[in-house]
C-alpha cells in the first residue's frame, strides 16, 4: 500500500528556533512512511493521517522541520536506517528491528488480521488454517513475518504493489494486515470485509529514527506523544478520522 513521489515540508525559521533545542533542529528531518490508512494517508497536497499528524504536532511544539515522504514501505525501513536525521513510521516495534533504531511512541496499536472479501467469507478456527488458502500481505510487513512464523505462508508485494488490490481481484483469499486499517482501506473503496482470524497480541505501531538520531531529541518526542494521550490531543485527532479512542 505505498505511493511514491509526494513530499510534503514544514518549514520552521531558524530565528524562532529556542536555544535550548538541539542543533540538528535547523535541519529539517526527514519523515518516511507508506500510505496506510488511517495511520498514514496520501493526499494530493500533503501527507496526514492519526500518526503522520500527531507526529507533526510534536515537532512543531518543538520547532523542528520536517519533510515528510511517502515512498515503497521496505525502502523506508531502509532509509531511516542508513541515512542519519531520518525516521520512518508508523512501524511496529519487534525483535528484528529493535537494535536497528530509535523509537518514538508509541503511537497507536492494533492486531494482526486475515481478512476476506465480505462476499467471499472465509471461517478459520485457527491460524494454522489459513494454510488451505491463499495468503498475501505486504513485504517487509511485521505482522506479515508474525504470519510466516506461525507456519503460514504468504505472497508478499513490494514497491506499488498492493496485496488489497490482489483480494478484490479473487488472486488471494485472505489479506494480512491490521485489525484497524484493513477495514478503513475497504471502506474508503466501498468494499466489506470479514475477519477469518485475529491475533490475540496487540502490535504497538511506532516511529523508528536512525541510530545517530539525538537522543534529547527523542527523550522531547516521547514526552510530548505520552501528554497527547493524556490531555486528550491525540483522541481528537482519531475522532478527525471516525475513529474511537
Amino acid at each position: 500500500m505505498s505511493k511514491a513521489g509526494l513530499v510534503m515540508t514544514c518549514s520552521t525559521l531558524l530565528a524562532l528556533l529556542g536555544p535550548g533545542l538541539p542543533a540538528m533542529a535547523q535541519d529539517a528531518v526527514r519523515l518516511y512512511a507508506d500510505h496506510y490508512p488511517p495511520f498514514n494517508i496520501q493526499t494530493e497536497t500533503t501527507v496526514e493521517g492519526t500518526n503522520g499528524l500527531l507526529l507533526q504536532t510534536a515537532f512543531d511544539e518543538l520547532g523542528i522541520s520536517t519533510e515528510h515522504l511517502i515512498i515503497p514501505w521496505t525502502r523506508a525501513e531502509r532509509s531511516a536506517r542508513t541515512q542519519p536525521n531520518t525516521c520512518f513510521y508508523s512501524a511496529a516495534r519487534s525483535t528484528r528491528r529493535e537494535p536497528h533504531y530509535q523509537w518514538v511512541g508509541p503511537l497507536s496499536a492494533e492486531n494482526v488480521t486475515l481478512f476476506s472479501l465480505a462476499e467471499r467469507p472465509v471461517q478459520l478456527n485457527s491460524l494454522e488454517e489459513a494454510q488451505q488458502w491463499r495468503v498475501g500481505g505486504q513485504l517487509g510487513d511485521t505482522y506479515v513475518q508474525w504470519v510466516v512464523d506461525q507456519g503460514v505462508a504468504v505472497e508478499t508485494l513490494g514497491g506499488e504493489g498492493n496485496s488489497f488490490d490482489k483480494l478484490l481481484h479473487d488472486r488471494i483469499d485472505l489479506w494480512v494486515v491490521g485489525s484497524i486499517a484493513g477495514p478503513y482501506i475497504a471502506q474508503l473503496s466501498g468494499t466489506r470485509l470479514l475477519p477469518a482470524y485475529q491475533s490475540e497480541k496487540r502490535f504497538e505501531l511506532w516511529m523508528a529514527c536512525h541510530k545517530a538520531f539525538p537522543s534529547e531529541t527523542i527523550d522531547q518526542l516521547n514526552a510530548l506523544i505520552a501528554r497527547y494521550q493524556e490531555d486528550g490531543t491525540r483522541d481528537r485527532i482519531m475522532a478527525r478520522y471516525g475513529l474511537a479512542p
